[in-house]
């Protein structure tokens, strides 16, 4: 069922929400993925990191709100240079959900959303980044219309983590 959500910029006061959320989102889908000692690690620092990350402009951070409740960000940019892509791309970097709305729709209205913004500034594809072994994630993405590129990168969180560039046109 879709539920009705206002999709608005972020805001400093939204940094203990989207810190919150960023936590539980990690809990939830990289349980078993990422080492447990991790996710701790990383959930420590993130209510410290978060308005610095809303105030650093290397994304451009939108809340979801549900009945005035914020339960869910996504952040948006142009690719790095080392991406290797055309100008005309738009990257999702990051799309959580507190899981207590998860299955809800709105991630799909927040990747709508995504697409709606990329338009506005003339961009005619999408990319983001995904764990390879993230099963959930992918499908998510793939029933959205994305699909590997065959682009791929490790990351280190407690142990190499391969993760997989989608793409889609818009």
């Amino acid at each position: 069922m879709n539920k009705i959500i206002i999709i608005r910029p972020a805001t400093i006061d939204d940094a203990p929400a989207c810190a919150e959320i960023h936590c539980r989102g990690w809990e939830a889908a990289y349980a078993g993925l990422i080492p447990a000692e991790t996710i701790a690690k990383k959930n420590a620092e993130r209510p410290a990191a978060w308005p610095g990350y809303l105030a650093s402009g290397k994304f451009d951070y939108y809340v979801a709100a549900l009945e005035g409740n914020v339960v869910g960000f996504l952040s948006l940019r142009e690719p790095e240079a080392s991406e290797n892509l055309p100008g005309c791309y738009f990257e999702v970097g990051g799309i959580y959900l507190h899981p207590s709305v998860y299955r809800q729709g709105i991630g799909r209205q927040l990747m709508a959303f995504a697409e709606t913004k990329a338009h506005e500034k003339n961009k005619a594809a999408m990319m983001l980044w995904v764990f390879e072994d993230n099963a959930s994630s992918r499908r998510f993405y793939e029933a959205c219309g994305y699909r590997p590129d065959g682009a791929v990168q490790n990351h280190e969180y407690g142990k190499t983590l391969r993760s997989v560039r989608y793409v889609k046109e818009i």
